[in-house]
């Protein structure tokens, strides 16, 4: 059985994808042993009301998720209002957000940032932070966005005290040294969706904390049968492989 930390629902901006219908993304899922998926709206990256597309995400969970869907937020506290975004997903049961500083023009040592920490601290909620949605060689050229520099959460100002904080797709832009740093120094996960190379998951655990691991697909933007192929190449024992399975996300979601 597999938590799945980053998954996506919806289309993107620019092309359709294999996956982006729903039901057939959750039959997906489910045939690799996804038994959870964590799931947040494409809609997040464009859209200004983002109240609506969290009500969206939650409905679409419910009314076509099987059980395996759990809604996953956006938040973006560069926008007015941001605040009752938030306090609608928590009134909705949503305990993880998911941010996109990239794509709403912000930076992990933006004031915006820092309020939305202190804001959320009392709900210790799980902040996912995606660091890239795409290879900067294949964007639109309307749509040129840099990878986002996780080394501010180094800083404990610049990082929530008690809640988890998960950096998504952050192995293909993120030296792995400042990545060991950032996971021993400030306890924060990576999913492996866009971890490369043979034997890539023997490796990342030599360089980084293993309990620092989660596995994350990256559907349907990724085929989720390649980050489950990691998982099935690799010579790891089999409690390692069970944590990065699943153990360790169940872990970001257990308050401190």
């Amino acid at each position: 059985m597999i938590t799945d930390t980053n998954v996506w629902l919806s289309r993107w901006p620019t092309r359709r994808l294999p996956l982006d219908d729903t039901p057939e993304l959750v039959r997906t899922l489910q045939a690799l042993h996804i038994t959870q998926a964590w799931a947040a709206s494409l809609d997040g990256l464009l859209h200004r009301d983002l109240r609506s597309v969290n009500r969206r995400t939650v409905t679409e969970c419910q009314q076509h998720g099987q059980g395996v869907l759990r809604p996953v937020a956006i938040i973006n506290p560069a926008l007015p209002g941001w605040q009752d975004d938030l306090d609608d997903g928590l009134q909705l049961g949503i305990r993880i957000i998911r941010l996109i500083p990239g794509w709403h023009g912000w930076t992990l040592q933006s004031p915006e940032f820092r309020q939305l920490l202190q804001t959320a601290a009392p709900h210790r909620l799980l902040l996912q932070i995606c660091l890239r949605l795409e290879d900067p060689r294949i964007q639109h050229s309307l749509l040129q966005i840099p990878d986002v520099d996780p080394t501010p959460l180094l800083e404990a100002d610049n990082r929530p005290a008690d809640g988890p904080v998960q950096l998504l797709n952050a192995l293909a832009s993120t030296p792995l040294e400042l990545a060991g740093r950032l996971a021993v120094e400030a306890g924060v996960g990576f999913d492996i969706a866009m971890l490369e190379g043979l034997a890539g998951l023997e490796r990342l655990t030599r360089q980084l904390p293993p309990e620092r691991l989660q596995f994350g697909s990256f559907a349907p933007i990724f085929t989720p049968h390649a980050a489950v192929l990691k998982l099935q190449e690799s010579e790891l024992p089999r409690p390692l492989l069970d944590a990065i399975r699943k153990d360790n996300a169940n872990t970001l979601l257990t308050p401190r």
